[in-house]
């Protein structure tokens, strides 16, 4: 057989998805438009059709409706967007992992924590993290809890740490159980329950509580605590503005079913107190979360260690550890 009867080689993997196609897609869903997708990424509209074209042709669907006024996903492209941004942000990662096998203590980590991380325990192992790994690039996203295990199953962090609401429907997450705290009712100091060393569920009848009430544990621990008591239920503000939160509780006399890990200078100062009613205490399990078809990589082990280690050394008498 001569150099020109010899077939081209063929392509182990036909349906294979291509990143730099993929990266043109998720650019178009952003901006809704392949004019603009191009020019944010600096090629021509034509170039980026071709992109996309290609694309659809290796998925044998539309993936967008041009319109005109821009372009929207079909349902093909709906069920895409989720996979590419996985897809990327895997790639991203990989990318940093090698690097940092290369080139020692380099990379980039990409964590979003709940509120109760973010003022006792984050700041020290943070610290120490980039002490330890001066080259690590380090993001912490302001992302509301309400979409924190989302954006992380959709590739867009590498971790997250939060109270555990143990939901089913993110089968995809692995928890990494850090500990357990008891939450007990805390109130200003000025209040005037909190000269009684014990308070009860009938003192509390025509109080105002504050706090994260939607489908929340709190919510079902007080109502079932007056119900069972066949007692009218208190008055409630749903609030899960920290600064609003903490307002109402010492300026406005409001009570709340919380831990040590949202108030602790004010309960080491003596501004808020803590009384354990019958009935109206319960444990919260804290714990770190990563995708179960991740890589995790040194980096983001090595932080994760640390607020396991900050949180030990902050909180040591009030929390029970649990095995990771």
């Amino acid at each position: 057989m001569t150099r020109s009867d010899t077939p081209p080689p063929r392509d182990p993997d036909p349906g294979a998805l291509d990143l730099k196609q993929l990266r043109h897609f998720l650019a178009i869903v952003e901006h809704g438009h392949f004019g603009r997708a191009a020019q944010q990424l600096g090629i021509s509209k034509q170039g980026i059709s071709q992109s996309v074209a290609a694309l659809e042709e290796t998925l044998g669907v539309r993936l967008f409706e041009r319109g005109q006024f821009g372009a929207v996903p079909t349902e093909f492209g709906r069920a895409l967007t989720q996979y590419a941004k996985v897809i990327q942000a895997e790639a991203r990662k990989a990318r940093a992992e090698i690097e940092g096998l290369r080139e020692e203590h380099r990379g980039e980590l990409t964590i979003a924590l709940g509120s109760s991380f973010s003022e006792y325990i984050a700041p020290a192992a943070i610290r120490r993290f980039l002490d330890a790994n001066p080259r690590v690039v380090l993001k912490i996203a302001n992302v509301h809890p309400d979409n924190m295990l989302q954006m992380l199953m959709e590739g867009e962090l590498d971790f997250v740490a939060m109270g555990d609401l143990r939901n089913d429907e993110l089968s995809g997450l692995e928890r990494r159980p850090l500990f357990t705290m008891r939450s007990d009712l805390l109130m200003a100091a000025t209040h005037p329950l909190a000269a009684r060393a014990q308070v009860d569920l009938p003192d509390l009848v025509d109080e105002t509580f504050v706090g994260v009430w939607r489908s929340d544990l709190t919510e079902r621990t007080i109502s079932n605590a007056f119900a069972t008591r066949q007692l009218a239920p208190p008055r409630v503000i749903d609030c899960d503005n920290p600064l609003v939160t903490r307002g109402l509780l010492l300026d406005e006399r409001c009570l709340i079913i919380a831990n040590r890990l949202f108030f602790q200078r004010e309960i080491e100062s003596g501004v808020i107190v803590e009384r354990r009613v019958p009935d109206m205490t319960f444990e919260v399990t804290y714990a770190m979360f990563h995708r179960k078809d991740a890589v995790v990589g040194r980096a983001t082990l090595a932080l994760m260690a640390e607020l396991r280690r900050s949180a030990l050394e902050r909180f040591e008498k009030f929390i029970h550890p649990l095995p990771s």
